[in-house]
């Protein structure tokens, strides 16, 4: 379990940043954000597939 930490709106995609105990960032729709009723501080269980994964460096 974590929780969001930073919701960004990006027009067409959404960028969500979880915290601890792995921060890591999603770009999720719109219509994905307003189902999951997310809003910062909002408590998480973040799943993703192996496939979708990007790694880049900081």
């Amino acid at each position: 379990m974590t929780r969001v930490m930073v919701i960004e709106d990006l027009g067409e995609r959404v960028r969500i940043e979880v915290g601890e105990p792995l921060p890591l960032i999603a770009e999720v729709t719109p219509a994905a954000v307003a189902d999951l009723g997310l809003t910062p501080g909002s408590p998480v269980w973040v799943s993703v597939k192996a496939t979708e994964i990007t790694v880049s460096e900081s």
